[in-house]
């Protein structure tokens, strides 16, 4: 199953890089991104060879079609069904913040679910690392409230909430 469950979230994160990219993604900067996840989920690097498996058993699996665009540079997904996509991709989703929650049963008390879909979901796992680790976490944040300021913040992570879909 190990094996399995690795391809599995491999293909996760290919889907939502290639889903929260509005542009075409080149090689390197795929295998990039996808080295840096995978590792942060215990994994080590994969080749060009395992992606290319990867996107045809996303398209078998799934039904989401991954294609080389020579004319833009990268690798997009095809346009298809919008339902269809998003069903699996919300299937993806779950498994992967169930999966991320199981592989640490303490971690369970540190992650609070809400019951649709959360957006931005490639930061799941590196967030779930930086737990993990103790390691402090720093983003831009906007104060809406301020004339949309914008300030830097560092935290320490000792759980994640999602609170009015952020």
């Amino acid at each position: 199953m190990g094996k399995r469950l690795e391809g599995i979230q491999r293909m996760l994160v290919i889907v939502n890089k290639l889903k929260g990219s509005r542009t075409c993604v080149s090689q390197e900067e795929l295998k990039r991104y996808v080295a840096r996840c995978m590792e942060a989920r215990g994994y080590a690097a994969v080749d060009v060879r395992t992606l290319q498996h990867d996107f045809k058993e996303i398209a078998e699996l799934f039904g989401i079609e991954i294609a080389a665009d020579k004319a833009r540079g990268g690798y997009c997904i095809k346009e298809q069904d919008g339902q269809l996509a998003e069903r699996y991709e919300q299937l993806l989703l779950n498994f992967d913040l169930l999966n991320a929650l199981a592989a640490d049963s303490d971690l369970a008390s540190y992650v609070l679910a809400e019951h649709h879909r959360p957006l931005h979901s490639e930061w799941l796992a590196p967030l779930i690392g930086a737990i993990k680790g103790c390691h402090p976490v720093a983003f831009r944040y906007l104060l809406v409230r301020h004339d949309d300021e914008v300030v830097e913040k560092c935290v320490q992570p000792y759980y994640l909430k999602e609170s009015n879909q952020r």
